[in-house]
């Protein structure tokens, strides 16, 4: 993918799924697991099968799921799908109701975590499903540069 010629931004931040390349500089990894309410994990037992547990569906058709089976090496066969969401923070909201398990980034559910709202799926890994990237027009001006060099080195630290 390319910045847009008809853009008028200096600098796009995008989400790259997969292993797609982009031309720019990589802000950081999309690591990813599922995530379900604790009264949720209490019900199904203490390592519940990845079929028990409705997966909550925020991506067009499932890419993130599908990707996230395939290099944790589970099957497509165990995933049971729930409900359907076109925003992440809405498949979340359903995960902290305990409707089912959501695949998120940690950075994504941390004041859930923190609040005891969601736990991680016992047994469940963290996958790579993209990147976030930071893409720059040509010619670059002078302040979109420092603007970028200053959030890759602030997403490098984080």
């Amino acid at each position: 993918d390319q910045l847009r010629p008809e853009s008028n931004a200096d600098i796009v931040i995008a989400y790259v799924p997969g292993d797609r390349s982009m031309d720019g500089d990589m802000l950081f990894a999309d690591a990813c697991r599922p995530y379900l309410a604790p009264a949720l994990l209490e019900k199904l037992g203490p390592a519940p099968d990845l079929s028990d547990v409705p997966a909550l569906q925020c991506a067009r058709n499932n890419w993130d799921w599908k990707l996230w089976l395939e290099r944790s090496g589970k099957s497509d066969q165990l995933l049971k799908l729930g409900s359907q969401f076109d925003l992440d923070d809405s498949g979340l909201r359903a995960a902290v109701a305990g409707l089912g398990m959501v695949l998120a980034s940690d950075f994504l559910v941390a004041d859930d975590l923190v609040a005891g709202r969601l736990v991680p799926l016992p047994g469940a890994p963290d996958v790579v499903l993209g990147h976030y990237m930071i893409q720059h027009r040509t010619p670059e001006t002078a302040l979109a540069r420092t603007f970028a060099r200053w959030l890759v080195r602030e997403c490098r630290r984080a």
